[in-house]
This record gives structure tokens, C-alpha cells and sequence, in this order.
């Protein structure tokens, strides 16, 4: 179920044309502040998981397969990667095409993985969510987050931050929202947060993120008024 929502999410942000957040939004606070390409939630505070950690210097080039996804890849390549045929859907308003590796092919997933919902831009991964499963390991984020960076050879340098959100379908809600951070300036954001039972890790491809906003921007001012 929790699976279903992300994939609606998902659905919502690309079907809808909705933009990301902008990376180079600044965040007012003066303590603890991301790196450069890290300002995406604006009046928020980071605090470092790691305050010894090396900034992250990792490119979509170079980044590890997380739970067999990796940025940049094409369906072909992934498709491989998972041994299964991936065809994303139609490219929506702003060319991004989406793929969702759950229920009907759940063989296919890693163990610890209940489902993946990949979106392709230009034919290549730059965005994706995976949903692990913590029913057995009730990890907190904190703990997950570093394993992960331990279990995949890059930075630590993850910051964790509390903020409010709305409540869908409810603009007057809100509730408390924990997520952990990894920067990679100008290539990689992670976002890893709670749902459910689940653990829910977006990677996105930020110079891929920005191609495709610049992209709708110009179409927007191409259309006849």
C-alpha cells in the first residue's frame, strides 16, 4: 500500500508537471548549512549525522548501484541489470517517462526491496525511489543512512533535518516531517525518510533534474499566448 502511494507520487509530480524543488535556493539559517548544492527546503536547519565526515564528491558517473538502480542508466541497461523488460510509459508533458518494479514483477526486486519506481529523462534514469522494507530491522534513519554510505563506499556526510508538511488533501494540516540528506554538489541528492514500515530512498540526477525544468521552462515560453 505504502508502495502504491510513492508510485502515486510519483505520478503526481511528472503527470502534473510539477516542478522540484529549485537546488540553489538558499536556506536563511546561519548553523549547520549543506553543501553548496544542497539549499532545496528553504527555512530549515541541517544538522550533520557525521561532523567529521568528508564532503561527498560523488558524480553520476562514478555512483554505486543502490539496490541494483543506478543514475544514468538506460531501460536497456537496467532491464539487464534486473533481468526483467523495462519499458517505461509514454514521456508525459515534460518528457519524463516512469517504470514501477513491484507487485506484477516483485521476483525481480533485491531481498529487503518491496518495490522501485524509476523516471527516465532524455532515455536515462535520473530519478528513482526505493522502498525497503523495515519491518525486521526498525533501523532509524540516522543508522540506516550511514550504513548505507558504509555498505556502498561513499560520504558520510549526511545532514538530517525536521520540518512541517502538508497533510495531502488537507493545505491547512501539517505534521512534522524527519528526512536524512546526501549532497553531492551539482550531482547527486539523496533523500531517505519514513513511511510506513518502509524506508523510502530518492536519488536524484540534479544536472538531469535541471535539463528537464530548463526544458519546460522553454516550452512554456513557446507556447503562442
Amino acid at each position: 500500500m505504502k508502495s502504491l502511494i510513492f508510485f502515486f507520487a510519483f505520478f503526481l509530480i511528472y503527470g502534473s508537471a510539477f516542478a522540484q524543488p529549485d537546488p540553489q535556493r538558499v536556506p536563511p539559517h546561519s548553523r549547520p548549512k549543506p553543501p553548496a548544492a544542497a539549499e532545496i527546503l528553504p527555512e530549515t536547519e541541517y544538522i550533520p549525522l557525521d561532523a567529521k565526515a568528508a564532503p561527498c564528491q560523488m558524480t553520476v558517473a562514478n555512483a554505486p548501484a543502490i539496490g541494483g538502480v543506478k543514475l544514468g542508466l538506460t531501460a536497456e541497461e537496467l532491464g539487464k541489470a534486473f533481468k526483467i523488460k523495462i519499458i517505461p510509459g509514454p514521456p508525459n508533458k515534460i518528457d519524463v517517462s516512469i517504470f514501477s518494479i513491484g507487485e506484477k514483477n516483485k521476483s525481480a526486486l533485491p531481498n529487503g526491496i518491496n518495490s522501485i519506481v524509476l523516471a527516465f529523462y532524455d532515455n536515462r534514469l535520473f530519478h528513482a525511489n526505493i522502498a525497503f522494507d523495515n519491518v525486521s530491522q526498525k533501523k532509524p534513519l540516522d543508522s540506516f543512512a550511514l550504513s548505507l554510505s558504509e555498505k556502498n563506499n561513499f560520504s558520510k556526510a549526511w545532514f538530517k533535518t525536521s520540518r512541517k508538511i502538508r497533510v495531502f488533501n488537507e493545505p491547512k494540516m501539517q505534521t512534522d516531517d524527519t528526512e536524512v540528506f546526501l549532497f553531492c554538489p551539482g550531482e547527486i541528492r539523496f533523500t531517505l525518510s519514513h513511511s510506513g514500515d518502509e524506508l523510502q530512498l530518492e536519488m536524484l540526477d540534479l544536472k538531469a533534474d535541471n535539463q528537464k525544468n530548463q526544458h519546460r521552462k522553454q516550452t512554456n515560453t513557446s507556447k503562442p499566448q
